[in-house]
């Protein structure tokens, strides 16, 4: 931490090259499947670390998921700081329907509506901010492998006391669901 800026603490960081997962995909319509598992794990292992620190990323969306040799990177925690029960800030097509506040959980949904991206190629709702009590649309077709159609149900559920209660359990179902 640094005092470049007069009455704010500056935090500089390593600078990490890449682009984002949304450009990537754009460029990769039809992704290697274990550059893409890579990617995945990467994230959900991100995503696991955060939440055993305590960290809200608050705005996990395609466009903060750097990707190149490196793997997948987690970027812009600009909105960490911000409370639990802010209701600025977020990108609506990733935030979670059903919680006013950001938990790990908020977080959780947006990890995995990227995901789904990584994996059907699309926005699970279309391009459409989700709405309380909507089911993505998940059509085993779409997805390769096709047994991750269950996998996202679950993950993107309506209800999330029916979705996976920790970063590392969406980790272990999608290395299943993956066949590993």
């Amino acid at each position: 931490l640094t005092k470049m800026v007069e009455n704010r603490l500056t935090l500089v960081l390593e600078r990490v090259s890449g682009q984002s997962l949304r450009t990537w995909l754009a460029e990769h319509p039809e992704p290697d499947p274990n550059t893409r598992r890579r990617y995945a794990e990467d994230l959900l292992a991100g995503l696991d670390y955060l939440e055993q620190r305590g960290v809200l990323h608050k705005d996990l969306k395609p466009d903060n998921l750097l990707v190149g040799d490196q793997g997948l990177t987690v970027i812009d925690f600009s909105l960490a700081a911000a409370p639990a029960d802010a209701v600025y800030g977020g990108t609506a097509l990733y935030r979670d329907p059903a919680s006013a506040d950001w938990t790990h959980a908020t977080d959780r949904y947006a990890a995995a509506l990227c995901l789904f991206e990584l994996y059907a190629g699309r926005h699970a709702f279309d391009g459409s901010v989700p709405e309380p009590g909507q089911s993505p649309l998940v059509n085993p077709e779409d997805i390769d492998p096709p047994g991750l159609a269950a996998f996202f149900a679950k993950a993107l559920d309506p209800s999330p006391e029916r979705r996976f209660p920790s970063a590392r359990a969406l980790r272990d179902a999608l290395l299943l669901a993956l066949g590993a």
